[in-house]
């Protein structure tokens, strides 16, 4: 994953965890309420907003859902 150390971190580069699907990564950033910051033609997460996802990218693969993860965390 490349850093952009002014941007954050490249949302692009965020589709090999999330799957191959481009809407995948936005639903799942969507369901957390992170909206990424758009930097000319590319969209950025910063490093707090990359550890939450994937703090429930793990959550996820031990067998919770999204919406369980969100109420732990207390998220919207």
């Amino acid at each position: 994953m490349q850093f952009q150390a002014e941007n954050g971190f490249a949302v692009k580069d965020l589709r090999p965890r999330c799957g191959p699907a481009h809407s995948a990564v936005y639903k799942r950033l969507g369901q957390m309420g992170i909206v990424p910051r758009r930097h000319g033609r590319h969209t950025f997460v910063t490093l707090a907003q990359l550890r939450v996802r994937n703090d429930l990218d793990s959550f996820i693969k031990q067998g919770g859902t999204a919406m369980e993860f969100l109420r732990r965390r207390g998220l919207p």
